[in-house]
């Protein structure tokens, strides 16, 4: 596989997309429903990607009204981090 199909096969992958989406989000509200429109993801693909994402300590859900809002803790802030970094590290390979 090269550096570009590795990079294509990561980056749209579901975790990323979602962990993408509810870091992308801050200051607005985020939750599985929404998160499942927005990737274009099942809803219960979603939620069972978001309860091993909760078993990691990547997010963290807070309750509002009848809806879970959904955060990046500081660990999961930290992933999306370096998940960046290696982004740019392997766009850079794939255009070499």
């Amino acid at each position: 596989m090269s550096n570009r199909e590795g990079l294509n096969y990561f980056m749209y992958s579901s975790p990323y997309k979602i962990l993408l989406e509810i870091d992308n989000t801050k200051d607005r509200q985020i939750y599985v429903q929404l998160l499942s429109k927005k990737t274009d993801i099942t809803y219960s693909h979603v939620n069972n990607i978001l309860n091993k994402f909760h078993e990691m300590g990547l997010v963290q859900s807070q309750r509002e009204g009848r809806k879970l809002n959904l955060v990046l803790t500081k660990k999961g802030q930290e992933v999306m981090l370096l998940i960046r970094k290696m982004k740019g590290l392997l766009s850079k390979d794939a255009k070499d």
